[in-house]
C-alpha cells in the first residue's frame, strides 16, 4: 500500500498529466483547424488558376506541390501531437492504477475508446456504455482528411503531367 505522501505526490502528478492531456488535445484541434484553413487557401488558389483566362498550369502545379508539402508537415505534426497526448494519457493512467486505486476514469476510458463495454454506477444502478464505431478515432479520421487532400493534389499533378505529354 502506498504511503500518504506518495498518494499526495501521485495526485499532483495525475493532475499535471491530465493538464497535458488537455493541452495536447487542444493542440491537435488547433493544428487541424489551421491546416484545414491552409489547405483551403491552396485549393482556392488552384480553383482560381483553373478559372483564369488563360489557364495558369505552372501556378496549379506549384500550388499542388505546396499542398502536398503542407499535408506532409500536417501528417508529421499530427503524429507527434497524438503521440505526446498518448504519453501523458498513459502516464496519468499509470498513476491512477498504481496510486489511486478507486479511481478508474482513465483505465475504463481506455477500454471504452477501444470499443469495449464499460459499466458505470449511476444512482446506484449499473449503466453500461460502449462506442460501437471505435474505429472512428480522431487520429484515423484526421488522417483520412489529410489523405483526401493528398489524393486531390496528386490528381491535379497527374492531370497536368498528362496534359504536358
Amino acid at each position: 500500500m502506498p504511503r500518504s505522501d506518495e498518494i499526495d505526490n501521485a495526485r499532483v502528478g495525475y493532475q499535471v498529466a491530465l493538464t497535458y492531456v488537455t493541452y495536447w488535445g487542444g493542440v491537435n484541434w488547433s493544428m487541424f483547424n489551421a491546416m484545414i484553413v491552409a489547405n483551403s487557401v491552396v485549393v482556392t488558389g488552384i480553383a482560381f488558376a483553373y478559372s483564369s483566362t488563360p489557364p495558369v498550369p505552372h501556378l496549379k502545379l506549384l500550388l499542388a506541390i505546396t499542398g502536398l508539402i503542407f499535408c506532409a508537415a500536417w501528417s508529421l505534426m499530427l503524429y507527434r501531437s497524438h503521440r505526446m497526448n498518448l504519453y501523458y494519457l498513459l502516464s496519468a493512467r499509470e498513476i491512477e492504477e498504481l496510486y489511486l486505486q478507486p479511481v478508474k476514469t482513465l483505465s475504463r476510458g481506455g477500454s471504452y475508446a477501444d470499443g469495449e463495454q464499460v459499466t458505470l454506477k449511476i444512482d446506484g444502478k449499473n449503466k453500461p456504455l460502449q462506442i460501437r464505431a471505435w474505429f472512428l478515432k480522431n487520429q484515423y479520421v484526421s488522417t483520412a482528411v489529410i489523405l483526401a487532400f493528398v489524393l486531390g493534389y496528386l490528381g491535379i499533378i497527374f492531370e497536368l503531367i498528362k496534359n504536358l505529354t
